[in-house]
Parts: C-alpha cells; sequence; structure tokens
C-alpha cells in the first residue's frame, strides 16, 4: 500500500470513527460541518500534489461549508484551524518584491471563515483589548528598524490575520452567558478529532502529517521513545496533549455525554489520556497535571487564597525536586543540559536589550554554540523568544493581557461564584485551568505549528467569559441552574 492510499485511509477511518463518538444535535450542525471539513481536505492534501491549489481549494471548501450565523462560524473554526498541516505554504510572487506574502492555512482559515461585521464593532469588554493590539504594532515597529521596509509589513500582515483576527473574534463574539458553554464543546470536538486521529497513528506506527514536512517524501518519518511512536497528529506534540487534556476538562463543562452510555464516557476518557501519553512530550504531560489538577481544586469551592497556598507549596516541591535531581539521568531523552545553557545566553542578551529587544538576536554571537546540527537555534521557551526579540515592552504587553483575564476571573469567582449552582463556576473554573496551563505549556517549547493560534484562541475565550459574566448581577442571576445542553 503506498502513502497516498494508507494516508487516506487511516485519516478517513479516524475522522469517520470521531464523527460516530461526537454528541451530536440538530442545532450543532457546524460540527457536521467540521468534521466533514476534515475529510475533505485529507483526500485532497494527499491527491493533489501542488501546495497552491491545495491551499486555494482549502479556501473555497471553507467557503462552501461555513456555517451561516457568526457564532457558528467561530465554533466551526476552533474545530478546523489545525486540519490543514502548515507544510502546505505558498509564497504569492509580486513584482519588483520577493514576494507578496506567505499564505498558509493559518491566514486562509480565519479570512474565509471570521471575518464579519461583529469582529469591528464597537468593544464591550471588560478587559481592554489594545494590549494586544498594541503588542501586534510594536512586533511592526521592532521589525522596521531591524528588517527591510517589505519584510517588516509583511511580517505585520501575518501576524495581524493569523493571530489579532482570531483574538478579536472570540474577544467579541455575539455570545450570551448560555452560548460560552459552546465554545467548551468546540474544544471537545476538536480534542475528540485529535484523539481519534493520535490513536490510529500509535497503531499504524505512521506518523502521517510528518510525510508532509519532508524534502524527499519520507514514507515512515517517526520518531520513538520507550518503544512508543511519538505522536504529533496535525498539531506540535505538545500542543496535542494539551488539547487532549482540553477535552476532558470540556466534557465534564459541556455535559454532552449526560445521556450517553458510560462506558463511552469512560472509552473517551482513555482515549484522551492514551493521546497525552502518545505525545511523549514532557511539556505537555506538564501541562495537563497542572490543568486538571487545577480544575478538580477550582471546582471544589475552595478559596482563592487555599488554591494560592496549594500552588505555593507545589512550586516549592518542585523546586527542591529540580535542585536535587539529575534530570538527564531520570530522563535520557530530555534536553535540560541545551536549557540551562540556553537560560545562561539569555540572559547575556537581555541585557543589552532589555526594553525593546532585538528580533536578530540569534545572530548576536551569545548562542552561537547552541546551533545544532540542522544549523538552528531552538529557543525552546516562548517567553525567551517574546522577551529576546521584543523587550520588556512587548512581553508585558502580551502576557499582561493573560494575566489581567486571570485576574478578572479569580475575582469573579472569589465575590461569591462559587454559591451558584450549575454552570457558571464549571465555566470560569475551565477558563482559568486551560490558561494557565496553557502559560506553563509555552514555557517548555518555542513558538510553532499552531501555539501561537491556541493562545490567541484561548485568549479571546477568556475575553468572553469575563464580559458575559462580569457583565452585570442580572447576568449572574440568569446563570443559575444547570448549564445548558447541546
Amino acid at each position: 500500500m503506498g502513502p497516498t492510499i494508507a494516508g487516506i485511509s487511516y485519516l478517513g477511518f479516524a475522522l469517520f470513527v470521531s464523527l460516530l463518538i461526537i454528541p451530536k444535535k440538530e442545532e450543532c450542525k457546524w460540527k457536521y460541518r467540521a468534521v466533514l471539513y476534515w475529510i475533505v481536505m485529507s483526500f485532497l492534501f494527499f491527491l493533489i500534489p501542488y501546495k497552491p491549489v491545495v491551499l486555494f481549494l482549502s479556501a473555497v471548501v471553507l467557503l462552501i461549508l461555513k456555517p451561516r450565523s457568526d457564532l457558528d462560524c467561530i465554533l466551526f473554526y476552533i474545530v478546523v484551524f489545525p486540519s490543514v498541516p502548515l507544510a502546505f505554504f505558498y509564497k504569492i510572487p509580486f513584482p519588483g518584491i520577493n514576494y507578496l506574502i506567505d499564505v498558509d492555512f493559518q491566514i486562509i482559515a480565519p479570512v474565509v471563515v471570521l471575518i464579519s461585521g461583529f469582529v469591528f464593532s464597537k468593544p464591550k469588554n471588560q478587559v481592554p483589548e489594545w494590549p494586544v493590539f498594541l503588542y501586534i504594532l510594536l512586533i511592526v515597529a521592532v521589525s522596521l528598524y531591524k528588517l527591510p521596509l517589505t519584510s517588516s509589513l509583511r511580517y505585520g500582515v501575518g501576524l495581524f490575520l493569523m493571530y489579532f483576527l482570531p483574538f478579536l473574534a472570540l474577544a467579541r463574539a455575539p455570545v450570551k452567558f448560555e452560548d460560552l458553554v459552546k465554545f467548551f464543546d468546540a474544544l471537545l470536538t476538536l480534542a475528540i478529532i485529535l484523539g481519534c486521529i493520535a490513536i490510529v497513528f500509535q497503531l499504524t506506527k505512521w506518523n502521517i502529517y510528518g510525510y508532509f514536512y519532508t524534502e524527499s517524501k519520507i514514507w515512515k518519518f517517526q520518531e520513538y521513545r520507550y518503544g512508543l511512536l511519538r505522536v504529533s497528529a496535525s498539531v506540535t506534540s505538545t500542543s496535542l496533549a494539551f488539547l487532549a487534556s482540553c477535552g476532558i476538562v470540556a466534557m465534564s463543562v459541556t455535559k454532552s455525554f449526560a445521556d450517553s452510555s458510560k462506558i463511552l464516557r469512560l472509552a473517551l476518557l482513555g482515549v484522551f489520556s492514551l493521546t497525552i501519553l502518545f505525545s511523549m512530550a514532557r511539556g505537555g504531560w506538564l501541562a495537563a497535571i497542572v490543568m486538571l489538577s487545577f480544575y478538580r481544586l477550582l471546582i471544589s469551592h475552595k478559596s482563592n487564597s487555599a488554591i494560592a497556598l496549594v500552588l505555593l507549596s507545589a512550586s516549592v516541591l518542585c523546586v527542591i525536586f529540580l535542585q536535587s535531581t539529575q534530570l538527564n539521568e531520570v530522563d535520557p531523552y530530555g534536553t535540560f543540559e541545551y536549557r540551562r545553557e540556553l537560560y545562561k545566553a539569555a540572559i547575556l542578551e537581555f541585557y543589552n536589550n532589555p526594553f525593546f529587544g532585538d528580533i536578530n538576536f540569534k545572530t548576536s554571537g551569545n548562542f552561537d554554540h547552541l546551533i545544532q546540527g540542522e544549523g538552528i537555534i531552538d529557543i525552546v521557551s516562548v517567553y525567551l523568544e517574546v522577551l529576546l526579540s521584543y523587550g520588556v515592552f512587548g512581553f508585558s504587553m502580551i502576557f499582561g493581557a493573560y494575566l489581567f483575564v486571570l485576574f478578572k476571573l479569580f475575582r469573579i469567582r472569589g465575590e461569591g461564584l462559587n454559591d451558584i449552582d450549575g454552570g457558571a463556576n464549571k465555566i470560569v473554573s475551565a477558563t482559568i485551568s486551560i490558561i494557565i496551563s496553557y502559560l506553563i505549556m509555552i514555557g517548555t517549547i518555542s513558538e510553532v505549528g499552531f501555539v501561537g493560534t491556541i493562545g490567541y484562541i484561548l485568549l479571546g475565550i477568556g475575553y468572553s467569559v469575563v464580559r458575559e459574566i462580569e457583565g452585570g448581577a442580572s447576568t449572574l442571576a440568569e446563570s443559575r441552574g444547570p448549564v445548558p445542553k447541546i
């Protein structure tokens, strides 16, 4: 069996199984459309060898399958955004310059699915959006100082379409309180799709999407750890474990399986657990532990002070463990020595450009000893990438937005939300635990694949949750009762 037939067969089977498992209601046709989009694209990028044609058809199929309502379009986008591997990209030519813009699915999906009037309407958020916008502007400004004009503008437009547009759509989503739970239903749907794909990849011992990332189209592009294939699906292995964890939390929030058999619920929990295991990603495992532990603490009606004490105790124990353990002996696949040297070099570089950073920091000479066999320097922390590229100002803008959302959510929780019987507490608890888990995860990986897109989606969800729950006492009063079923 050749790679084309095998790839279509394996992916088709995984997606068919996910379609059987995903909870479906008449009012959730966006789920059918999203899974159908995954299926159609799995045929197209195997059957058509030309990347520009695949990307063009990805946009056409999006136009055909995207739902009519604005909210359903947002939910549809959350499910399909990683459906086309980022190996498919095309530099659009333009007279007089190297190329106009580098297009991939991270740009196509938001433009086709999310652009609508509500995105550019007057913001009604309780959390200011300007730090995120200023962060994008700062990136463009720093790029203009260090890079040619066309490269800077191209980079800025790409960031706006890939990241800021999805953030705006989620942050300004036309939702009411009873609709917030649908965000988690979309995350659950995505987790089911990726989980089924991951299980099939492990059974067939083939990371199918890796086939498109190699120039020679290697038939069996794979990595093993402890005798298991390190699975990544269409995202990175760390992101895969993180999204599977989101699926576990979303199962609790949505109650989509309330009428399903206990066997089905346990089976799905097993799929998510195996997906986390098969990722073989330490950062993903850490994110899963943090997310699930935080969620259990938050829904247990413990006070914010008690949770802070537990977090502080856990942090102290982690520091003691790290100081007293030879990690390279515990995990032979670890890159602990590399990370230690990376942080040493980063400190030296930060002293040189603390406020606005240097987008070309890798060429400063401080990182030359970290060049790997592939000729790259892997900055295995998004925090370091942002801090060294855009300095304290850029770092405080983007991560300040996350922290402000968390502050608002914890304040909502501390002002008596635990007394509400039903969905509000679970929605707030899930949002907090998922965002905190994401912030932990990006400390262990670089911004590759869909890592940035996931972050801006979660930030937008956080904005909508704060807006709808903090919007007034009437919203809280109406929220009493069980979580609406989907």
